[in-house]
């Protein structure tokens, strides 16, 4: 049996320059066996080439390491497509990113696809107030599909989605996060 040692170096608000800073006294030391790259949100003010910069320190930096890291790119795009500046320049920065990871070999997960279809989902099934069978019409799934991601939304959430208390707290948050992506927070 190994026992597996998790460290989170992420601070949230933080760009890849300050992880880059970072990385010798808060990562290296603790040689990693398995090293998560997240794609920084708050790159977005960053040109391309800077970005990408900061994060190919951190990869060269793993590569000069006694132990060499698995390292994996984690890429969770925000959604931000009604700001079409910062959206552009986000998903430019992915680019870069995966030009990185096929340059370097690397591993690169692109979790917003699969966060997205969740989301879609739940939104879905609160709008049709948890009738099952109009929810996998209006999403062309099999009802044993929207059981399955319903089930995975429960196991994210840790939230009983029959609950009716849950349901409107999700429902509410489903709301809040709406109007705060038409705001562009």
């Amino acid at each position: 049996t190994k026992t597996v040692y998790a460290l989170n170096a992420a601070l949230p608000g933080t760009s890849s320059d300050f992880a880059a800073e970072r990385f010798d006294a808060q990562v290296a030391p603790f040689e990693p066996d398995i090293l998560f790259i997240e794609y920084a949100v708050n790159d977005w003010n960053f040109d391309s080439y800077n970005a990408t910069a900061h994060c190919e320190y951190i990869i060269r930096r793993c590569l000069d390491l006694d132990k060499i890291p698995i390292i994996i790119f984690l890429y969770a795009p925000f959604p931000m497509e009604d700001d079409d500046y910062r959206f552009e320049r986000y998903t430019n920065g992915i680019e870069a990113k995966k030009g990185l990871v096929e340059h370097y070999g690397l591993t690169g997960v692109d979790a917003w696809d699969y966060v997205r279809e969740l989301y879609s989902t739940l939104v879905c099934y609160l709008s049709n107030k948890m009738h099952m069978g109009n929810t996998a019409e209006q999403l062309f799934v099999h009802r044993n599909t929207l059981i399955k991601r319903l089930g995975r939304i429960e196991e994210l959430l840790g939230r009983d989605l029959q609950d009716a208390s849950n349901q409107g707290y999700l429902y509410f948050c489903v709301r809040l996060l709406e109007a705060m992506g038409s705001k562009g927070g």
